[in-house]
């Protein structure tokens, strides 16, 4: 396990889309660390506005998975057992110190 301890986080932005390349609004973005506490951790979590866009600030550096969903219950991302089906459909994504990422998603469908 790797441990970075950094002063300047960085920032996530991007939009989210269905399969037919629409946008989704209020879709919840989580970013799952891609480590060993990927489920002991408090996530970093947005909601897409009308347009499917959103923005995530104070992102520790490190690797992530990212996910987009249409509907999930609060917290839902921090169980292990119900993120099993997901694996895999989320994006990975490095995030350096200070550093700003993009990334676009298509939304899982409603669980």
């Amino acid at each position: 396990m790797v441990i970075v301890i950094g002063t300047n986080p960085g920032a996530l932005d991007g939009r989210v889309v269905n399969g037919n390349g629409q946008p989704v609004p209020a879709s919840t973005v989580v970013m799952i660390p891609d480590s060993g506490l990927k489920f002991r951790v408090d996530h970093k979590v947005a909601f897409t506005d009308a347009s499917g866009a959103f923005q995530i600030q104070g992102v520790p550096p490190g690797d992530y998975q990212v996910y987009a969903f249409e509907q999930i219950e609060k917290g839902d991302w921090q169980n292990p057992i119900t993120m099993r089906p997901f694996e895999g459909r989320g994006k990975a994504l490095h995030i350096n110190e200070g550093g700003k990422g993009t990334i676009d998603l298509v939304a899982i469908a409603g669980n």
